[in-house]
């Protein structure tokens, strides 16, 4: 199943019934206008204050650390800073201040914020 430019709106109105209902424990509220920015053709990749290499870290199975699962993060990550838990202490792979950056390359790939 893939979402069609079509759905936008269908998806949308659904997105903000359950948003409004909350059945369940939900995101962050503002996760659902990434997820529409996200199917929407020619929408904003931009992420303000994006928690990834903060409190997010994202290991694949041949070791490889990345801040986020972002395909398009990965791929703007230059060679020299790609990281691998291969041989490298905890300590030395998430050694970060904590600071939330924004982020260009937002994609269908991120992960909702925390809910507050």
């Amino acid at each position: 199943m893939s979402l069609r430019e079509q759905d936008i709106e269908a998806v949308g109105a659904e997105l903000e019934r359950l948003w409004r209902t909350r059945p369940v424990g939900l995101p962050d509220t503002t996760y659902p206008d990434q997820f529409l920015a996200a199917i929407t053709p020619g929408s904003s990749r931009h992420v303000a204050s994006c928690f990834g290499g903060t409190r997010l870290h994202f290991i694949e199975p041949d070791g490889s650390v990345w801040d986020c699962p972002s395909g398009l993060k990965i791929a703007a990550t230059p060679v020299e800073r790609r990281r691998s838990i291969r041989e490298h202490s905890a300590a030395a792979l998430f050694d970060h201040d904590g600071t939330c950056v924004d982020c260009a390359l937002f994609s269908a790939d991120c992960l909702p914020p925390c809910g507050r």
